[in-house]
């Protein structure tokens, strides 16, 4: 019988203590952003295509830059390039893509977005927000 009382006198310490420990922990919200730059079109050439993509690229990440974004980075890329000839059509060749950039601070995403739309560029943007404690 003691023996079962020491160890919930035991059960019941450790448990006020992880109490006390979770009762400390500090919690903020951390939130990512991520802004998306979607291309399509046709073009006369791969090559001129991969230019085009790349120009983009290099354009949003200026802007990026010039809005003082602490973090801009690629997170993914994907195109296709296919052959419009047949079907009635002249030639040339379709192109559709996205690249996907995680930036920080996270409300610089709306801006970016907004500037890439006024320069021509079909972007978007998303944020999350989740709770981390420490």
């Amino acid at each position: 019988m003691i023996q079962k009382l020491l160890f919930l006198f035991a059960a019941a310490v450790f448990f006020l203590q992880g109490s006390a420990a979770f009762a400390e922990q500090t919690c903020e919200m951390k939130e990512t952003a991520t802004v998306n730059l979607s291309f399509n079109g046709v073009a006369e050439s791969p090559e001129k295509i991969l230019e085009n993509i790349e120009s983009k690229a290099h354009d949003i990440q200026a802007m990026a830059t010039a809005k003082g974004a602490a973090k801009f980075d690629l997170q993914s890329k994907n195109y296709s390039i296919n052959s419009a000839s047949g079907y009635g059509n002249a030639g040339g060749y379709n192109y559709s893509g996205n690249y996907s950039y995680l930036v920080e601070p996270a409300a610089l995403a709306l801006s970016l977005m907004q500037e890439g739309a006024k320069n021509g560029m079909q972007t978007s943007m998303s944020v999350n927000a989740y709770r981390q404690c420490q």
